[in-house]
This record gives structure tokens, sequence and C-alpha cells, in this order.
């Protein structure tokens, strides 16, 4: 399954992201393409993971590697609505997300 992203404007002028889909080594090129899209815009970004059905290391890998690009950037990603599956890789491998 492809990797959706539709873009909303929040009043903080952050934009938040609804990512749906599937996060794993069968999308890693879409979801690579889909989040260096999403970095290439300005600003900092939520992206709300709810809508992420199936997630495993690589699709985690690929967040990770966001979240630290954007850093470098000067910018900061929050992520939001993890589901059960992305918390508990988040919990594993990350100390600080919220």
């Amino acid at each position: 399954m492809k990797i959706q992203a539709k873009q909303q404007k929040g009043d903080s002028g952050r934009t938040k992201y609804v990512l749906s889909g599937e996060a794993t080594i069968y999308s890693a090129v879409d979801l690579r393409q889909s989040l260096a899209d999403i970095l290439s815009s300005p600003g900092d970004i939520d992206l709300d993971l709810g809508g992420i059905e199936k997630i495993d290391t690589a699709g985690f890998q690929l967040f990770h590697l966001m979240g630290r690009e954007a850093g470098r950037l000067g910018r900061t990603i929050s992520f939001m609505n993890l589901s059960n599956e992305a918390k508990r890789l988040f919990d594993l491998y990350c100390e600080d997300h919220q």
C-alpha cells in the first residue's frame, strides 16, 4: 500500500501532515520520497501517524532520519497520534519522543 500524506495548516504556523498506509520495508521507497517532499516544505512539522497501519524498523528508521535532518536544518518535527505498533518502536529506539 502506498503512503498517503494530507497537508493541513495549523494556527501556530506549523504544518500538519496526516499519514496513512504502511511504513515497512516494502513501502520504503515511496515513504522516503513522501518524507523528503514533506521536509522540503517550509516551517516546522507535525506528523500524525494515526493512519499508519503497519510499521517496521525500516519505516521507523526513515522517520528517525527525517527528525535528524529537520534538526540539522534548525526545524522541529513532532510525531503525533502513534499507533500501538509505532509507539512500541519509538519507545524501543528513542528516549525523547512525545
